[in-house]
């Protein structure tokens, strides 16, 4: 309702405003000397004008052509415009009895001024309080209702109520203290409070009239407001209980009938899961009666061929002994043949191994006997077991780790079988004159780091997962040239498994394969595999010389060595001192160049096998083991076992070695 008296009160207030700015263009042209009785016969306004010259005496009006003069100096809506600050403002006055209509009007005024800013008078529109609103007087107001309008100095300019109908009763009254305190601020609120001036308790809303200094309070008889709230609040609380009942009985409805189709899904879904679980069960019987099916078919493929082979060969050679085929046993070629029969026999033996070995280890039957391991031992062992396919392949062998190698916690004979599968699966996939390091380093955590790096074929990441499961094997053009029960890689990393390990593998294809697993450190060895020894003297064999003849740099040096491809002769140098021994097929030259030193000698010792007892080699700081064969003689079967630095573990704890068998 304040909103709509507001809309009303300010179109009034804007039409007065476009008529005043008519007439003072007007006053402005005739330089102040304008008569508004005159302007207003020809437009006829519905408001009472009078123009107030700069003096403050009456000078023209709507009332009367010819006006007795009349001071209005007295006057509010005159001395307000007297401040040229003021210029261009409308003034809204305090209601006022005028003295020409003697009626109760309100003053809006305007201050003019000329071109020259000369100031030419105050317009004053005078304004009765019933004209500023009709709306009253079409609404079917109750009879406590009233409308009242005040301005920012909280005075009545018009109050409408049943009573006052031209909004006279109570106009100039000042509502000072009534309890709008944001009414300067807010454009609109509400309050209660009783009527200043009938007395009659209210609820108050009030609107602040935009563009203007004034104020719309609409006040309803608080009784008659609360008793229809009441009213409606009984009839909401009425409809509420029966919502609320219709709601209860519809919620336990709901409640049932929810009950019941829970009980019936979780039914289906205890169904549904036994279903699935059996389907899941059914498929991985299925996918292992499949698997274990393509295993068998794998597994006799690859043995019918496996175990074929060395049978042949045992049956062939044997009946050729047995019939004595090229005359009496005393020929060399029997010879030769029954170690034929031995190495098929020694290679089928290799197989039913690892075939009992991984069924074993599936059936949870293989037992470890853990024990602590000097891995130099370990090593040795590994690398002469396949030092004849890595000279048969010209692949390159490198051991790298600290020196001395430490001793970890592990079954010897299950540890031996790992490092042999693995450089085995090395060597077999390894091209040519490619290479082989095993690469043995400790960690902060008390593990022994084995990594055995190759540049073989190399897997795809798929692949690897195919190459530890048991009789899987990768096809490709290189693999289908190589025989195999697909056994070594899948027994090995059981066998790291048990162990507390598990084989990690890092695959590129054509770029190589490097396979790491770890053990528990026990404490350092003090040598690297078997030492075989030589004599510094001819006559002395035994005898070690000063060490006067060993360059002292070789303590930290690495040793490397050369085959000469033509004479089969080999350099094994110092890298850091320039140390040299050079071996032939009939022995051992060791010739020392640095420091300006040479001094060579001839090996008295040749050995078939390599000695049975480690011997001191003539520097005490290293050690080297080289074993001759005896029967081939070129330095092709002449392995280096050991390169060591001794004493250097306090001088330089980081001090490396690093061995390759060519």
């Amino acid at each position: 309702m304040a909103i709509a008296f507001d809309d009303e009160v300010r179109h009034v207030l804007d039409e007065i405003v476009t008529s005043m700015d008519v007439i003072a263009a007007r006053i402005r042209e005739a330089d102040g000397k304008f008569d508004v009785y005159a302007w207003a016969k020809r437009v006829p306004v519905a408001y009472e004008i009078t123009f107030i010259g700069p003096d403050g005496q009456l000078k023209s009006t709507t009332l009367a052509s010819d006006p007795t003069a009349i001071d209005l100096s007295d006057r509010d809506q005159y001395r307000m415009h007297l401040d040229p600050q003021f210029s261009g403002q409308t003034y809204i006055g305090h209601p006022i009895v005028g003295r020409v209509s003697h009626r109760q009007l309100i003053p809006v005024s305007r201050r003019i001024d000329g071109a020259d800013g000369k100031f030419l008078g105050v317009l004053v529109f005078l304004i009765q309080p019933g004209s500023l609103t009709a709306l009253h007087r079409h609404m079917d107001l109750s009879t406590r209702t009233v409308i009242v309008l005040t301005g920012l100095d909280d005075v009545v300019r018009a109050r409408f109520a049943p009573d006052s109908p031209d909004g006279t009763t109570g106009i100039g009254l000042s509502l000072a203290g009534d309890p709008r305190p944001s009414t300067m601020k807010a454009l609109e609120g509400f309050y209660t409070r009783q009527g200043r001036v009938d007395g009659i308790p209210r609820i108050f809303a009030y609107r602040r009239v935009s563009g203007y200094p004034l104020v719309v309070t609409v006040g309803v008889d608080l009784d008659y407001a609360l008793g229809q709230a009441n009213k409606h609040a009984g009839q909401m609380v009425s409809q509420a209980a029966l919502a609320t009942i219709i709601l209860i009985a519809l919620m336990a409805y709901l409640v049932r009938e929810i009950g019941l189709r829970t009980a019936h899904q979780i039914a289906l879904a205890e169904s549904e899961a036994r279903l699935q679980v059996a389907n899941s069960e059914l498929r991985i019987s299925r996918d292992r009666a499949e698997a274990a099916s393509e295993a068998k078919s794998m597994f006799l493929a690859n043995m019918s061929h496996e175990l074929r082979t060395p049978l042949n060969a045992i049956i062939g050679f044997a009946q050729v002994l047995a019939s004595e085929m090229y005359g009496p046993a005393s020929d060399p070629r029997y010879r030769e043949y029954a170690q034929y029969i031995e190495t098929s026999g020694t290679h089928l033996m290799a197989i039913i191994g690892s075939i009992l070995d991984i069924a074993k280890i599936e059936s949870g039957s293989m037992e470890l006997k853990i024990n602590i391991v000097a891995l130099s031992k370990i090593m040795e062992t590994a690398v002469l077991a396949i030092r004849s396919a890595v000279l048969e392949n010209h692949i390159k062998l490198e051991i790298n780790g600290p020196v001395p190698l430490p001793s970890v916690k592990a079954d010897p004979e299950k540890l031996l079988q790992i490092l042999i599968n693995l450089l085995s699966n090395s060597v077999k996939f390894t091209p040519a004159d490619g290479s082989i390091v095993v690469d043995i380093r400790t960690d902060t955590n008390g593990l022994v780091i084995i990594s055995v790096i190759d540049t073989g074929i190399g897997m795809k990441p798929a692949e690897i997962s195919i190459a530890l499961q048991p009789f899987a094997q990768i096809e490709n053009t290189f693999t289908k040239t190589k025989s195999g029960t697909g056994l070594g890689l899948p027994i090995a990393n059981k066998l790291a498994e048990l162990h507390g390990s598990a084989l990690s593998i890092e695959s590129v294809p054509a770029v190589g394969t490097t396979v790491r697993f770890h053990l528990p450190v026990v404490e350092q060895n003090n040598s690297f595999g078997a030492i075989s020894a030589y004599s510094n003297s001819p006559n002395d064999p035994g005898s070690s010389p000063s060490n006067s003849a060993t360059p002292r740099c070789m303590r930290n040096g690495l040793m490397t060595s050369d085959v000469d491809s033509k004479t089969r002769n080999t350099r094994i140098t110092c890298r850091t001192c320039g140390f040299v021994i050079e071996t032939t097929g009939t022995g051992l030259d060791r010739r020392l160049h640095g420091n300006a030193q040479d001094m060579s000698s001839t090996c008295p010792r040749r050995f078939g096998r390599a000695p049975s007892e480690a011997e001191p080699f003539d520097c005490p700081d290293l050690i080297e083991a080289v074993e001759l064969s005896e029967r081939d003689g070129p330095w092709a079967d002449v392995l280096l076992h050991t390169v060591t630095v001794r004493g250097n573990r306090e001088r330089d704890p980081s001090a490396k070695h690093n061995t390759r068998c060519h």
